[in-house]
């Protein structure tokens, strides 16, 4: 069931170099968060707070995806074919993930944009109740501890936006809610310590994922919507490949040791 609004919809969709520029400041922004996050011990703030403007880039690319394969055809694109080939990758990027970064029993983020690529073409099958009550209930689950990055509002995430897309009614409030809490998960352990600023700093993580990718998605709409910048499966290869050179900096020239679990 199409449940699309004939509204303009405030998140445009790009297509061509339009959209292989928001790939690739997602890309930047990975690297940026990582090198914070392995290198660095998590020490800089400002690195943190830019990284959180990645997954969301990538969600987004998601459901451009499945909206450029229609109504018809996202339900089983999602499911038979974007779905499968994310968690191919996903699969085949888990030892270098373990190898390299410290992220104990959490499964690298391919995990959840796989799930995410499912959920998102099924929305177009979904009532407005069901679609509603998924997102609420990825927002309160965001407490509990689960085996993926950005837990359930990241599996969400990409319907969200392909929703907003379909200029459809529920997608800029399911939107907003989800990335202002894909991170939250986080701050659970923080949450206990009552002499740490935890909600100043959460009021400035959810701003830094609401924001920027917002502000890059609605600009980049004036490039160029033909053409390539990037190999289409830049992405897939460059995620594993930064993360396992960033290790092996960090275990050979910095003395660094991981632990898988």
């Amino acid at each position: 069931m199409d449940n699309t609004s004939p509204r303009k919809t405030f998140i445009p969709q790009v297509d061509g170099r339009a959209l292989d520029a928001i790939k690739i400041c997602a890309a930047l922004f990975m690297v940026i968060d990582h090198i914070n996050s392995t290198l660095l011990d998590s020490t800089r703030p400002e690195m943190f707070l830019i990284g959180r403007a990645t997954f969301p880039l990538f969600c987004y690319a998601i459901a451009v995806g499945l909206m450029k394969a229609g109504a018809d055809k996202a339900p089983a694109y999602g499911l038979k074919r974007y779905a499968p080939r994310l968690l191919l990758f996903a699969v085949l990027t888990e030892p270098i993930a373990q190898f390299s970064r410290d992220i104990g029993p959490t499964a690298n983020v391919l995990f959840t944009l796989a799930l995410g690529a499912a959920v998102a073409g099924l929305t177009y099958k979904m009532r407005d109740w069901q679609i509603a009550a998924l997102s609420v209930l990825a927002v309160a689950l965001m407490y509990l501890p689960t085996p993926i990055e950005f837990s359930s509002a990241g599996v969400m995430l990409p319907a969200a936006f392909l929703l907003t897309l379909r200029g459809h009614k529920l997608g800029m409030p399911c939107l907003l809610a989800l990335l202002a809490t894909i991170n939250m998960g986080g701050f659970r352990e923080l949450l206990a310590d009552e002499t740490a600023p935890v909600f100043a700093f959460m009021l400035l993580v959810a701003l830094a994922a609401i924001v920027p990718p917002l502000y890059i998605i609605r600009n980049v709409a004036g490039l160029p919507q033909d053409g390539r910048y990037l190999p289409k499966y830049f992405l897939h290869i460059f995620y594993p490949l930064h993360i396992l050179l960033i290790g092996l900096y960090a275990r050979f020239a910095m003395g660094m040791s991981f632990s898988p679990f």
